[in-house]
């Protein structure tokens, strides 16, 4: 089974968690290797979310949450924000419905060359920045 795709958003959270935990484990005196056995995952775990290599679920944050004595919410201060790029390209909800029934009058259009026009025009348009 392939690897999931992981969004760049996603791995700077890991790094940004990873390096909460190391600080906050170190703070407290603990080893990687305490910190493991107290949580029950397997050797090397810690330092893979210390490094932001492994991704955590609900349980294991609150789980490392309870072993470094902060609250689950701490994981998530200072996180940096997505840039705007990142953000997928959603139409405002005004547009939704004129886009639902351009598309739909678009569609029963019979005629395949005058479609294709109509494509091609609708695309000069957006291109020229002037709309």
């Amino acid at each position: 089974m392939p690897r999931p795709v992981i969004s760049p958003m996603v791995k700077a959270f890991n790094r940004h968690l990873g390096s909460l935990v190391a600080e906050r484990r170190k703070s407290l005196s603990l080893s990687a290797a305490e910190l493991e056995q107290a949580l029950m995952v397997p050797r090397g775990t810690m330092a893979r979310i210390e490094r932001g290599e492994k991704g955590l679920d609900a349980g294991m944050l609150v789980a490392l949450a309870q072993e470094l004595d902060v609250l689950v919410s701490s994981f998530f201060e200072g996180l940096p924000k997505a840039a705007a790029d990142n953000k997928p390209n959603v139409p405002p909800p005004e547009l939704v419905d004129e886009m639902a029934t351009f598309v739909e009058e678009y569609h029963g259009i019979d005629d395949d060359a005058e479609r294709l026009r109509i494509l091609a025009l609708v695309r000069s348009v957006a291109e020229s920045g002037v709309y």
